[in-house]
């Protein structure tokens, strides 16, 4: 749901059955389509108590279009998070628009890891901020939905585009890091600091430091426990079932989806059928939607990051319905530490505080080093 209101940002792009023709990508609010003379320009406000996702999602089944992206880096909370997203696609010559994201100030998303099956006459092309064809992968060359790791950092906008014959459908898994950029973030991506972060970096020498590969980022915490969650989802047309159990966090914990894997060509299924849901605490309802059919292979899973301190929840959903169809996940749970509850704005306890200022916690979390 959307937590400033009003707003207005639409993460869907591609039409389907109606050719695309032309999309403006500095307003994610409107989505033009020609068919001929026929045109069809619409324009969707999220208002207060509507759940953006589920909106969106009936909305372009009234309009018979095909969902893109679902992430919102807007959305995330826990920064920083590594969000899944897994797109069915049909190619175009002129470009087919995979998924696009801007307008995410203060946060930077960074594309760290991308799976394809994009056929041989498609090229995979990324647009990074302002530049155009950061990567052009011909399909030929790529692995087939083997991992590959990235680190492409953006500041203002990301556009993934399927390119190639109009006859070739492209198979696209990918994670991004949604974080809000410390000093270091900063320094190792060449953002510019602001007056106050540069004081800071002066005051503990993180430029120099830098320079010299001193410097050690503040990394994950360890976890208590570690599960994994591995069934056979049978889902009946139209419906969804719930993966497992729903995971409720015990206040003062977190509990945290680190991997998410199924059987891409289950039974016969086609793209855009049978999506894997993941649901985040109260509120955070769809905040990650995955095409089963874009996804990995059974022997490989995609890596996140997506942490909860309600509850998680992953679902099978289905338009033709499935049986037996196999879904596995593994989650960690610990204690929220005491940097986590300062970056993500949870209040301290007064005996927390006092750690916390003793060991210039504050500091440390503007600088993202230890």
């Amino acid at each position: 749901m959307f937590r400033y209101l009003p707003e207005c940002n639409l993460n869907l792009v591609t039409i389907r059955q109606i050719p695309f023709s032309h999309h403006n990508s500095r307003n994610r609010n409107s989505i033009t389509t020609n068919n001929g003379s026929f045109k069809i320009i619409f324009r969707l406000i999220i208002h207060h108590n509507v759940d953006s996702t589920t909106t969106l999602y009936r909305f372009s089944q009234i309009l018979n279009i095909t969902m893109t992206a679902i992430v919102n880096p807007n959305h995330v909370k826990y920064f920083p998070e590594i969000l899944p997203e897994a797109i069915s696609i049909t190619a175009s010559t002129g470009g087919t628009n995979i998924a696009s994201y801007s307008a995410f100030s203060p946060f930077i998303a960074v594309m760290n890891s991308l799976f394809t099956d994009i056929g041989e006459d498609v090229v995979l092309r990324v647009d990074q901020d302002s530049s155009y064809g950061t990567l052009e992968s011909e399909g030929t060359g790529r692995s087939d939905r083997e991992e590959v790791k990235l680190e492409i950092p953006c500041v203002s906008s990301l556009d993934l585009w399927a390119v190639g014959a109009a006859t070739e459908i492209a198979y696209t898994a990918y994670t991004l890091k949604i974080t809000q950029p410390t000093v270091f973030d900063k320094l190792k991506y060449g953002y510019s600091l602001s007056s106050e972060e540069q004081a800071l970096a002066e005051m503990f020498d993180i430029q120099n430091k830098f320079k010299a590969g001193l410097l050690n980022q503040i990394g994950t915490p360890m976890f208590q426990k570690i599960y994994e969650v591995v069934k056979l989802v049978t889902v009946a047309a139209g419906g969804n079932t719930r993966v497992g159990s729903l995971i409720n966090v015990k206040s003062g914990q977190k509990a945290v989806l680190l991997s998410i894997g199924t059987n891409s060509v289950f039974g016969g299924l086609t793209a855009n059928d049978t999506y894997i849901t993941i649901n985040r605490d109260i509120s955070d309802k769809s905040y990650v939607k995955l095409d089963t059919f874009a996804m990995p292979g059974l022997n490989h899973d995609i890596n996140c990051y997506i942490p909860g301190i309600n509850r998680l929840e992953v679902l099978l959903e289905s338009t033709t319905g499935v049986t037996s169809m196999p879904v596995r996940y593994k989650y960690g749970i610990s204690n929220i530490t005491i940097l986590e509850k300062i970056k993500w704005g949870i209040g301290l306890s007064s005996s927390e505080i006092a750690i916390a200022t003793e060991l210039d916690l504050y500091n440390l979390v503007s600088m993202g080093v230890m």
